[in-house]
């Protein structure tokens, strides 16, 4: 683009602009008795509707919200025309270019009678009969059975602002939770009232304590996640009186009513055993055991994925404090004693019993010669949060997977070795292929290097059913060979008989070296 063409566009722009400016000016003062200089009517005036009335009040709202941040009056008023012209501007170029690419049709080109606003209200005759297009004005609810636009909102999904949902993320910059649950919980909360308690002159709340005692963590989540794990700051939240903000943040997140006048200390035990056993019955596929009926569980999906990411959190940011925590809790509700399938174990090691009990139960599987379940259970823990931080743990795991590998080759070269034929130059081949049953050896090679350094003993069971496997096996391989050799006449090659192999292979003649 040339600069003649840039300098036509930019005056075009600026001129655009200008009568922009005039206009919201003359609308303001006109209609709205919101003058220039900033000086603004105590209220609206006879002529107005009700619909010019809530656009009054949302008018009023905005320049109110930029005066609260500095601004001067007169110069209030002027940055919300500027504002306001801007996005106008910006919607007009933005549809002129989707018609040049002919992405829509014609709808702002020839005001109302681009062919693409003629439709339109072809479609919803009524808007066109609606005054100051009042339909596109906010401040009123939609009406479900006598909308002017019932066409166009049976044709597919109408887009309605949630004002308390887009008002809590505003809010959460210097309130938590649980505060901003009182704030948004009268039934018609406006929205001049959300503007005023996110201003930090007007609001009738004080800011956030706990966000000030925690102020190096990151949203309400992160706070809590520090909170559970130490008890550093216990003595400055009951000094600052925060407690109460914190009673109301975890009813908010987790849906968990903790009880007033009780230590910080008890709280803490109380959120842990919460949240630990929220998340291990969350991951159950059975019936969870009868201990933890005492334990409140999450009542809606928000507050169990809330319950999950703290848990999360915990095991990765505060793993120390996670183990003592999860240590404690597990024996606070006996679930070491508990009866349950090891198969409706979860995906998550919440708790340290579950590690010992799937390990065990792998131990079962493999001599019960279940391989391929065995593994699959193996490789779901490969990173458990708890063998993670025990090598003697996770030696042992890794001595069962083993097990596992090896019992499932003897059963795969078991299968091989029985359908085998032909002479013994087949089954050497067999032996030496790339995937031919040398791997059996290999395995049983690897396992039992790895049983002979283990500082504790294996499952006794698994690895003698495995080493049985393992002999049965190879007595069928020798068998089998030995049996080739004998329909060989114990030769292994055509032109090589068996008798001549250590005269010419194993005592050939010494070459000259020159």
């Amino acid at each position: 683009m040339d600069k003649a063409t840039r300098n036509t566009i930019e005056r075009a722009t600026q001129q655009a602009r200008n009568l922009l400016d005039e206009d919201f000016f003359y609308q303001l003062e006109g209609t709205f008795d919101v003058l220039r200089s900033g000086v603004i009517a105590s209220k609206g005036g006879a002529h107005l509707s009700e619909l010019q009335q809530a656009q009054r009040n949302k008018i009023i709202a905005a320049i109110e919200h930029k005066r609260s941040a500095g601004m001067n009056v007169s110069d209030s008023v002027t940055d919300y025309v500027r504002d306001a012209a801007f996005t106008t501007l910006n919607r007009f170029v933005a549809l002129k270019m989707l018609e040049a690419r002919e992405l829509v049709q014609e709808c702002v080109t020839k005001g109302e009678h681009s062919a693409g606003y003629r439709e339109f209200c072809g479609m919803a005759p009524g808007v066109s009969l609606l005054p100051d297009a009042a339909g596109y004005l906010p401040g009123c609810e939609r009406d479900r059975h006598g909308s002017v636009l019932m066409e166009l909102e049976k044709a597919g999904e109408c887009y309605e602002p949630q004002l308390k949902r887009l008002a809590r993320n505003v809010l959460r910059q210097r309130y938590t939770d649980g505060v901003i649950d009182e704030m948004l919980a009268p039934e018609r909360v406006s929205y001049e009232d959300l503007a005023r308690a996110s201003s930090d002159t007007s609001s009738p709340e004080p800011p956030s304590i706990l966000k000030s005692i925690f102020h190096d963590t990151s949203g309400n989540g992160g706070l809590l996640v520090a909170w559970l794990a130490s008890d550093a700051r216990d003595a400055e939240i009951g000094s600052k009186e925060a407690t109460r903000e914190l009673r109301k943040l975890v009813l908010s997140k987790l849906g968990l009513q903790l009880p007033e006048d009780v230590a910080l200390a008890k709280l803490r035990s109380i959120t842990a055993r919460y949240v630990l056993a929220g998340e291990f019955r969350s991951d159950l596929t059975c019936a969870p055991p009868a201990s933890l009926d005492p334990v409140p569980a999450p009542a809606s999906k928000d507050e169990l994925t809330a319950v999950e990411e703290l848990a999360r959190q915990l095991r990765t940011n505060f793993s120390e404090a996670y183990s003592t925590m999860a240590d404690r809790v597990e024996a606070e509700l006996g679930l070491q004693n508990a009866k349950l399938p090891p198969s409706c174990l979860g995906s998550i090691d919440t708790f340290r019993f579950e590690e010992r009990v799937l390990l065990t139960y792998c131990g079962e599987l493999i001599a019960e010669k279940r391989f391929d379940e065995a593994i699959e259970i193996i490789r779901g823990r490969e990173h458990s949060f708890w063998l993670d931080r025990d090598v003697g743990r996770k030696a042992q795991w890794e001595a069962c997977r083993r097990m596992a590998d090896l019992g499932r080759l003897c059963a795969t070269v078991r299968e091989s070795v029985s359908k085998a034929g032909g002479d013994a130059n087949t089954w050497i081949d067999a032996y030496t292929a790339k995937d031919g049953w040398f791997r059996l050896d290999q395995a049983q090679r690897r396992l039992e290097a790895w049983v002979a350094n283990l500082d504790d003993d294996p499952q006794e069971r698994p690895l003698g059913v495995v080493r049985g496997a393992y002999e049965e096996t190879c007595r069928a391989m020798a068998d089998g060979f030995m049996k080739a050799m004998v329909r060989g006449s114990w030769t292994l090659s055509a032109n090589l008989h068996q008798t001549h192999s250590r005269l010419h292979i194993v005592r050939a003649p010494a070459r000259r070296i020159v």
